[in-house]
This record gives structure tokens, sequence and C-alpha cells, in this order.
């Protein structure tokens, strides 16, 4: 249902925004509003997990909001794979030299020194799977 779709598009949006035809919309927008929706949507998705959240309030910035919520997504998503189920996980959001900065802190099992700059690798995971 409802997740597969989200999957799909997401897909999508990463294959568009590789080829150069996805138009960015920048626009105006709360940062801190958009990343506590995508915190509520994964409480109702996972609610057996503990999330806690510090969210600086009125966090404005320029940006793409399909883009953004895509990455808190994928982030979340990440530690949610990677943590035991009865860890918490950890959201902040703050300011700091004019920059938003997001922070997702797991206690889930790390990535392997040797494998960290692959993190940005396309489709990456930790792993052989």
């Amino acid at each position: 249902g409802d997740r597969l779709n989200q999957l799909v598009s997401n897909i999508l949006t990463t294959a568009q925004l590789e080829g150069g035809k996805y138009t960015l919309h920048k626009q105006a927008l709360m940062f801190d509003a958009l990343v506590t929706e995508v915190i509520q949507a994964f409480e109702q998705r996972y609610p057996q997990r503990s999330f806690t959240q510090n969210i600086e309030k009125n966090i404005e910035l320029q940006g793409e909001p399909v883009l953004l919520q895509l990455l808190a997504s994928n982030i979340l998503e990440n530690a949610i794979k990677y943590t035991p189920a009865q860890s918490i996980i950890e959201v902040a959001l703050i300011t700091q030299k004019n920059k938003a900065i997001l922070t997702v802190a797991d206690h889930g099992i790390g990535i392997p020194d040797n494998e960290k700059k692959k993190v940005f690798d396309k489709f990456y995971r930790s792993g052989n799977e």
C-alpha cells in the first residue's frame, strides 16, 4: 500500500535527480515543522519504537520540500533498520552559524570505518545483503 507507493516515488525522484530531470521548486519553508511531521509519520508507522526529539522552533530555510522530506525519511528509515528494537532513536534539529543541522543518533551497530566513505554511494548498505 502506502509504503510501497512512497518507496516507488522516492526511487523515481532519485532517478530524476540523477538524470538532471527533476525540477527543483525551492521555496521558503519551516524546516522544523517538516522534520516534526516526518517524525510523527514514523511514530505512527513504528508504534513499538521510541523516538526522542529535540527540535529547535522556527527554522525557516529555502529548500525543496519533497527532497528534504525524502532526506529526513531516509535517515530515520536507516536508523530503524540498524537499531535494536528496544533502543531509542534520537532526532535533533538545531541551528548553528546560520546553518540548520539535523542529526539522527541511534544505538545500532554503526558502520565499520572501512565502509564509511561508501555511505554516499547510491543504494549502499552496510554488510553484504
